[in-house]
């Protein structure tokens, strides 16, 4: 599917950015902003983005009073972890990591 007319841009973006949080902190993508929105009547949510680097995935589930964050770093770029109501980024190093947060240390969006 394109993205190239608005409607549809708009709308992968706003689920990319937004909902799985995933944003450029420089350019390329080398170092990632991870600051996914946990809420909204969702229970989980995941996405993808091609870099130079390879594919950054954000991915997070709420399992009653916690969440599971799935992250995945390509070779050559780093992120910063940032779940909302979080006070400091989490730096993260190329892989995949699964870190888990309790709700009520998340500002949810419901």
């Amino acid at each position: 599917m394109s993205h190239n007319h608005f409607a549809l841009g708009a709308v992968a973006r706003f689920l990319t950015e937004h909902i799985a949080g995933i944003t450029p902190i420089e350019p390329g993508y080398r170092i990632i902003g991870v600051t996914p929105s946990i809420g909204g009547g969702l229970t989980s949510a995941q996405a993808t983005i091609r870099t130079p680097y390879g594919e950054v995935l954000s991915a997070w589930t709420r399992d009653g009073d916690e969440v599971e964050f799935r992250v995945t770093v390509p070779t050559g770029a780093q992120a910063q972890f940032h779940p909302l109501g979080g006070t400091q980024a989490q730096q993260l190093p190329p892989g995949t990591h699964v870190l888990r947060r309790a709700v009520a240390g998340l500002r949810v969006e419901d």
